[in-house]
């Protein structure tokens, strides 16, 4: 069977002496913004940074991104485990 799970159910296997086996995987996804402001105010605000905070964000943002044309792009990497039993 194979299933994403979380840390809690790698317990439960154990707990049951589950044979299992489980495989890093990483995603990466590009992201295209115009507006830095608004993209540093969703991070403000999904994120619980005070909004004194948004030039600090922006310039995570900045340094994060590359520039093109009129726009930023943004590589994001989503790492999870996937385990199989």
């Amino acid at each position: 069977m194979l299933y994403w799970v979380s840390q809690q159910d790698i317990i439960f296997l154990n707990e049951f002496d589950i044979k299992y086996t489980i495989k890093e995987i990483e995603q990466r996804r590009d992201s295209r913004f115009v507006d830095i402001n608004d993209e540093a105010e969703y991070y403000c605000y999904h994120l619980g940074i005070n909004r004194e905070k948004i030039d600090f964000v922006k310039s995570l943002i900045e340094e994060s991104s590359q520039r093109m044309n009129n726009s930023y792009i943004f590589r994001g990497v989503y790492r999870d485990l996937l385990i199989t039993w």
